[in-house]
């Protein structure tokens, strides 16, 4: 069941990314850096770390400047406060120390079993003012993992929380819904938790991806001419009309 649950987070995660970008999307190139490791305590209790990170390709500033928003959602991960911060200069001296800490302490008996450690970051959605990560966090043993996404300048690599791009608040989400989206999606609004929504940019207006029972996702998009309105003057510059 558990891999189920994998392949159907790995497959949302690709079919984010085939959205993104549109008319004058930067030249912005992802690769992906993958590692997983599968260990046992001394018990003989496995578990396993899963990672896979947005490696930009170049040596721009924009580039360097969504490394360091990497870095910063990467400090704030539950992965990280559980094995403790990472070390390195690069993405992938970051996933190697977090592969060395979780088999360390598997052998040690220091890190808990049975539990999936997981920390994607994907590339779903950009223009050429913001890119938005689709973050995939947490350490499960039972479900899945925490899912949330980042908006990021490339202007200077601030990460944008959301209160900082819109005044919606979860009426106005269950009202578009229910305007824009499916019938199936109208099903949906009535299980969304409070305040669990995130919007990025989106080629045909702002895509709105709304959260429930913890780790199932749905979402809409908003016609550019009419997301206006419920945008603040941040969120207008990035991807507002």
């Amino acid at each position: 069941m558990k891999r189920i649950h994998q392949f159907l987070m790995l497959a949302a995660v690709v079919l984010l990314a085939s959205c993104g970008g549109g008319a004058g999307s930067p030249d912005l190139v992802f690769s992906s850096y993958d590692k997983g490791a599968n260990a046992t305590n001394p018990d003989s209790v496995p578990a396993e770390i899963m990672l896979s990170f947005a490696v930009p390709q170049g040596n721009d500033a924009a580039a360097a400047n969504i490394i360091n928003a990497e870095r910063n959602i990467i400090a704030a991960s539950r992965l990280t406060e559980e094995l403790g911060a990472p070390e390195g200069s690069t993405l992938q001296a970051i996933a190697d120390n977090y592969e060395k800490r979780f088999l360390s302490g598997m052998t040690k008996g220091d890190i808990a079993a049975p539990c999936v450690y997981q920390l994607q970051i994907a590339c779903s959605y950009q223009n050429d003012k913001a890119l938005t990560f689709s973050v995939s966090d947490g350490v499960y043993g039972n479900g899945g993992p925490q899912e949330y996404l980042r908006v990021v300048s490339l202007a200077d690599g601030r990460i944008i929380e959301r209160e900082a791009l819109t005044t919606m608040t979860e009426a106005d989400i269950i009202k578009l819904g229910k305007q824009y989206g499916d019938q199936s999606l109208k099903d949906f609004l009535a299980e969304m938790q409070p305040e669990d929504f995130w919007i990025a940019p989106d080629s045909a207006g702002c895509k709105v991806k709304i959260q429930t029972y913890g780790h199932f996702f749905a979402d809409f998009t908003i016609p550019a001419d009419n997301i206006t309105p419920y945008l603040t003057n941040e969120g207008k510059a990035l991807f507002g009309k």
